[in-house]
């Protein structure tokens, strides 16, 4: 659904909080929604969200711009760096 800019910015950081405070690592989505007053809440998260071309995740990583195989590329590097960084 299309929001205004400020709503999508307190969105997005609710997200980031919601995934850091939660010590997600590489990718997770956030589910979130509005109450009758306006206010956002957090529904759940999912720390293994679906990656098939028709899943919530990969249809918001589109709409923000990315491509399928962008988004892929990316957590493959997220999920490379951090292996090798503990390994090494």
């Amino acid at each position: 659904a299309q929001v205004e800019s400020s709503l999508a910015t307190l969105l997005q950081d609710i997200a980031v909080a919601t995934f850091r405070a939660c010590q997600c690592r590489d990718y997770a989505r956030v589910d979130l929604r509005i109450d009758r007053s306006g206010q956002p809440f957090v529904l759940e998260i999912n720390s293994m969200p679906g990656l098939s071309m028709n899943s919530e995740f990969v249809l918001a990583a589109i709409a923000a711009g990315h491509s399928y195989s962008s988004l892929i590329n990316r957590i493959h590097d997220i999920t490379h760096a951090r292996y090798f960084e503990i390994v090494g």
